[in-house]
């Protein structure tokens, strides 16, 4: 006999039991399969099984109308049913088992029709042979990197999480990122390899790019999304000239900022160009704008002129000048004498002029000797001194202007 539902007393109720049994009309359908659960043996994952045929009876006395026929998990189907059963009538489902990973799979066959106890169920079984890649984390995002510079690497960890040997055919990065690895061609079940990823941004703003791992396993390749920023920075200054005397000290700010994004790596702050006799300084000297201005002052100090004499020569030394000054005259008186007499004429020219040589010597010493001022400090003009930030390969300058007067 059909079995219904609430048709049947599965426990004694009392000390005695009976069976009663009525035969009469029923126009309500009813539904039955066989078997209700299809067992599958171990399939190679990626593959499909054979098929296996299930039997769908309607054991009632009207047609039994089905709505939907749905299937759950790795397994597909087809069948003859269409959208009534006759009474007293059957029809047959064609079930594959297409394991998507190791280990069990399960699933089922859902009917919606309209016999009692709808919606209907055949159960699905089996297991799927072969290696399953598994990666830790899901995804990977960098730290903003100074534009040309390359981060510290991040760790994709790639596991077989199957029952047989995952055969490895490619990893690859696009973007801005490269990768090195310790995997195999070949990671035997339920080991792991680790895969060593590193972002150097070619310019500043968002970069995205992927991992992606060509396999065996079901879903192959399996990406990884990769994203970071490329990070620069810019100087300007305030105010970009400035004017002072020699010997005061101008003062400028400096501001450091992130350009598109933020921007956690030092940069260190010099100056150069100074004029002679000055000197420039940069306080702090090292800078992170990481996300936000940062800031700093830039000193120049300049020299104040200074009157410096040179050393007069002392009295005893006019003495002897002025001794000295007297003889040369008599020698020159003396040699006019000697002349007359029977020396040549070419010896009455030389050593007058001699004579007169001498005493233009003597003379420009005793000028020197009357201390004339001369003026030390820094050189009144218009002078550019040139500022640097400096972080890794990235290199950014600023001129300002001194006018020292």
């Amino acid at each position: 006999f059909p079995v219904t539902s609430a048709a049947l007393q599965d426990t004694l109720a009392g000390t005695a039991n009976a069976f009663v049994l009525k035969i009469g009309p029923n126009s309500a359908p009813a539904f039955t399969v066989t078997p209700a659960l299809l067992q599958y043996s171990i399939q190679q994952v990626g593959t499909t099984s054979p098929p296996q045929t299930v039997l769908l009876r309607n054991m009632g006395s009207s047609p039994l109308s089905i709505s939907s026929i749905t299937v759950n998990g790795d397994f597909g189907e087809t069948d003859n049913c269409g959208s009534s059963v006759p009474a007293a009538a059957s029809c047959t489902f064609s079930v594959t088992f297409a394991p998507a990973g190791a280990w069990t799979r399960s699933g089922s066959i859902q009917v919606q029709d309209d016999a009692a106890g709808s919606p209907h169920f055949l159960n699905l079984s089996g297991a799927g042979l072969g290696g399953t890649a598994t990666l830790a984390p899901a995804s990977l995002v960098f730290p903003a990197q100074p534009v040309g510079t390359s981060s510290a690497a991040q760790t994709v960890t790639l596991t077989n999480s199957g029952n047989a040997a995952l055969n490895i055919t490619g990893i690859q990065t696009t973007g801005d990122y490269a990768q090195t690895k310790t995997c195999a061609v070949t990671l035997a079940a339920g080991s792991s390899c680790v895969i060593n990823v590193t972002f150097t941004p070619k310019v500043t703003g968002t970069r995205n790019g992927a991992l992606t791992i060509s396999d065996n396993s079901q879903g192959s390749p399996q990406v990884v999304p990769l994203a970071g920023a490329g990070g620069d920075f810019s100087l300007a200054t305030s105010p970009s000239s400035d004017t002072v005397k020699a010997g005061a000290t101008a003062k400028y700010q400096l501001t450091v900022s992130p350009v598109a994004s933020a921007f956690t790596s030092v940069i260190t702050l010099s100056c150069s160009g100074t004029p002679a006799l000055s000197a420039c300084s940069i306080s702090p000297n090292a800078v992170t704008p990481n996300g936000s201005t940062a800031t700093a002052i830039l000193t120049i100090t300049t020299t104040a002129p200074v009157a410096q004499s040179a050393s007069v020569r002392s009295s005893h030394d006019k003495i002897v000048y002025a001794v000295w000054m007297p003889l040369q005259g008599i020698g020159f008186f003396g040699m006019i004498l000697a002349g007359a007499g029977a020396r040549s004429r070419k010896l009455r020219v030389f050593f007058p002029s001699l004579l007169i040589g001498m005493a233009l010597v003597f003379l420009v010493g005793c000028a020197g000797g009357t201390g004339i001022a001369r003026q030390t400090g820094t050189t009144p003009g218009t002078y550019t001194i040139t500022v640097n930030g400096t972080s890794g390969s990235l290199k950014h300058s600023v001129p300002v202007t001194l006018v020292v007067q």
